[in-house]
């Protein structure tokens, strides 16, 4: 068995940049600067997560200030959300939401809890935490 899946690598890729589309595409004014020259964002979060990066992106595409996206992504197992511009408003909505994700499994949407058994730190259900034990496994072996 190897660690690394080439295949699987290539499949998260095409899915995560669908999904950067998607939300191009219903948040326009949020994420008006994607695909520009200067700026290319990448959803790196799992399809667990998804409902959350859509509830924090029609918080800012409805924010009459008008600010964009800058950066989303999974850091020490959970959700960080980066916007251009902040008032209070937003701020507590992103604070909530990416607190919430500590509970969320990034793969599935289940309920989790952060998992530290490999060397990265993931909000994970049960089911993808025994997958995880499998890659740890599979890793000590090679």
């Amino acid at each position: 068995m190897t660690v690394w899946d080439k295949e699987e690598h290539e499949k998260m890729y095409v899915l995560r940049s669908k999904f950067r589309e998607e939300l191009k595409q219903d948040f326009p004014s949020a994420f008006r600067f994607v695909g520009d020259r200067h700026r290319f964002i990448e959803a790196w979060v799992g399809e667990g997560w998804h409902h959350l990066v859509r509830e924090l992106s029609e918080r800012v595409e409805e924010n009459e200030n008008k600010p964009y996206v800058v950066q989303i992504k999974e850091k020490l197992g959970y959700l960080h959300f980066y916007i251009s511009w902040y008032d209070d408003d937003i701020r507590a909505a992103i604070n909530a939401v990416c607190h919430k994700s500590m509970s969320v499994c990034e793969e599935c949407g289940k309920p989790g809890e952060l998992d530290e058994s490999l060397s990265w730190i993931k909000t994970v259900c049960p089911e993808h935490k025994k997958a995880r034990s499998a890659l740890r496994d599979a890793y000590n072996k090679e």
